[in-house]
């Protein structure tokens, strides 16, 4: 079997704060804009340890600004005011990984089936629903712009704001259900 030649575009994100400035590869982002600001919402980032701890360190400060150098999203973006999830893994040698994900109801870093299933089945909602009805009740969140795309670099990042009465009603203007036996 030949070698699998297909390149993953890495970009970089570059901190800037009062005292100093630094990049770190990017190999994925998603950001929201609320308020003409734009948050950052999901980071895969890598590079040397200190860098990698000094980026974790501002976002939960939130004294620096983000710069992004990706191919398609050059912007500058801040800090999600919840904090963050971060998860670090060593890659190497003085180069480690950080996942940064935002503590923030209904994002979802990585918008799929399982994922959105998984997500409606939280304790957040009590509307009960089937696993079959995921394709027409994905179309009807993303029509009511209830679930929106994020702006995202290599990922499928969305945001769920939908509640249970939303769901609700969603179910009652498309009765009757179709329900598989």
């Amino acid at each position: 079997m030949p070698p699998d030649t297909t390149e993953t575009a890495i970009g970089s994100i570059e901190l800037v704060s009062r005292d100093s400035s630094f990049s770190l590869r990017c190999s994925a982002l998603a950001y929201d804009q609320v308020d003409g600001q734009r948050p950052l919402m999901v980071a895969s980032l890598a590079g040397p340890h200190t860098s990698v701890k000094a980026f974790r360190a501002a976002l939960s400060t939130g004294n620096a600004r983000f710069r992004t150098n990706l191919p398609g999203h050059r912007t500058e973006l801040r800090r999600w005011p919840n904090g963050y999830q971060f998860h670090a893994h060593r890659l190497g040698f003085q180069t480690w990984q950080l996942l940064a994900i935002a503590n923030r109801t209904g994002l979802i870093p990585t918008l799929d089936d399982a994922s959105l299933w998984a997500e409606l089945r939280s304790e957040r909602f009590t509307t009960p629903i089937l696993r079959s009805w995921l394709p027409w009740l994905n179309e009807e969140l993303l029509q009511r712009e209830l679930l929106r795309p994020l702006p995202n670099f290599q990922c499928e990042a969305a945001a769920l704001s939908a509640s249970s009465e939303d769901l609700d009603k969603i179910l009652a203007d498309r009765a009757p259900l179709p329900i598989a036996v």
